[in-house]
């Protein structure tokens, strides 16, 4: 399984959080919180259990540098800067099986 839906969901909890938190809607922080802490938990268990090497690791490298980058630099007075951040990083989410299907088609 590649890494892009775990480190997609981390990020985007992450950043619905901090816009929760910025228009104080709780409804929306409790769960975004509890995403974001799993999210966090299985991205950084991912490379011990699922890609101790090869190319599944260093993608997932990539992947959490950048979810975790973004995060830090997410601009905390602009919360509508960071839901918008949050709906691209829902929409990259959306191309993980991309990849699958090009495998599956390659494999006949």
């Amino acid at each position: 399984m590649p890494p892009l839906a775990l480190t997609t969901q981390m990020l985007q909890c992450f950043l619905f959080t901090i816009y929760a938190h910025r228009i104080r809607m709780w409804t929306l922080f409790i769960p975004s919180a509890v995403g974001f802490i799993l999210g966090f938990i299985w991205s950084t268990l991912y490379p011990c259990k699922v890609a101790p090497d090869g190319g599944l690791r260093l993608q997932w490298q990539m992947q959490y540098s950048i979810s975790l980058l973004l995060g830090s630099l997410t601009i905390r007075r602009m919360p509508h800067l960071t839901s918008t951040m949050a709906t691209a990083a829902a929409l990259l989410s959306f191309t993980y099986p991309l990849q699958s299907i090009r495998e599956a088609y390659t494999q006949k």
